[in-house]
């Protein structure tokens, strides 16, 4: 990935990447906010060279959601190993999964959907 970098670095019409820590960025923004900006109307990108949008919620609510997930299912076998008469939660937990995986799609994760799929996002988390 770093490689490519170096190799695209000076291309023409390629945005300029400089590498840093997450800290160091943030010292830099909260330092100086002129360096940020705020878009105002349609986020229609008309060369599409990306999307340079998120909404942190979104993806801190998919990590924990993934996070418990993954624990309910491995704490779900472990209870299946030591007790036989343990029912699995297969049909809970397929509901949860496919309501997790459809605020994955390629809108929703990334933040660059409308307000009100934001909320409805939030909304599937707080469920799950």
């Amino acid at each position: 990935m770093l490689d490519r970098l170096d190799r695209v670095q000076d291309t023409d019409g390629l945005p300029r990447v400089q590498m840093s820590s997450p800290d160091r960025l943030f010292s830099e923004l909260e330092a100086d906010s002129s360096l940020l900006c705020t878009w105002t109307g349609e986020l229609f990108l008309e060369l599409h060279n990306g999307t340079y949008t998120t909404q942190a919620q979104i993806k801190l609510g998919n990590r924990q959601c993934e996070t418990l997930l993954h624990d309910v299912e491995v704490a779900s076998s472990l209870a299946l190993c030591l007790d036989k008469t343990f029912q699995y939660p297969s049909q809970p937990l397929q509901v949860l999964w496919r309501l997790l995986l459809l605020n994955q799609f390629h809108d929703v994760i990334p933040g660059s959907c409308i307000e009100m799929v934001v909320e409805d996002a939030l909304r599937y988390y707080q469920g799950i």
